[in-house]
């Protein structure tokens, strides 16, 4: 966890940490776990983070008479 999940108001629940310091930087092949800089999983399988992924078709009803 980056935050504690239980730091909040006790009266209305509000989270009361607001800003985090980080760094932040360019994702790269040198700086990227698994040597590919795009969204991966814990096992650096690529995750779908765009709409032009062939693996969205998979998830596409087939309808009767439909291939």
């Amino acid at each position: 966890h980056l935050i504690d999940p239980w730091a909040r108001d006790p009266h209305c629940g509000a989270s009361n940490l607001r800003a985090y310091l980080g760094k932040i930087y360019k994702a790269t092949p040198e700086n990227s776990p698994f040597g590919n800089p795009v969204p991966c999983d814990h096992n650096g399988v690529e995750i779908i983070h765009d709409a032009s992924d062939p693996r969205l078709k998979e998830w596409l009803p087939v309808y009767e008479g439909r291939e």
